[in-house]
């Protein structure tokens, strides 16, 4: 479980687009993303144009989600643990 409080992103790890092209490249079978779709959908990647040269900012997450979208299925976290209780 991760936290995504508003305002505090660390976005170290999302912003590198070598890790994107791994975590995609390597999936055989199946492939299962977890992340906050309103915030990534809005992250901007810089990736080098094809000679490696320029860097453009793409929103490539919100190129991810369609795809996914169109292709696949997303699921929010309510169709998997179901909805929240209040048993008080």
């Amino acid at each position: 479980m991760v936290r995504n409080p508003k305002g505090r992103h660390n976005r170290e790890f999302i912003d590198q687009f070598e890790r994107i092209n791994v975590a995609l490249s390597r999936a055989r079978c199946m492939l299962i993303i977890v992340g906050a779709q309103d915030f990534l959908s809005k992250t901007s990647i810089d990736l080098p144009d094809i000679n490696g040269h320029k860097e453009l900012d793409i929103k490539i997450y919100k190129e991810i989600i369609k795809t996914i979208q169109m292709k696949g299925r997303i699921l929010q976290a309510e169709d998997i643990i179901g909805e929240e209780k209040n048993d008080k």
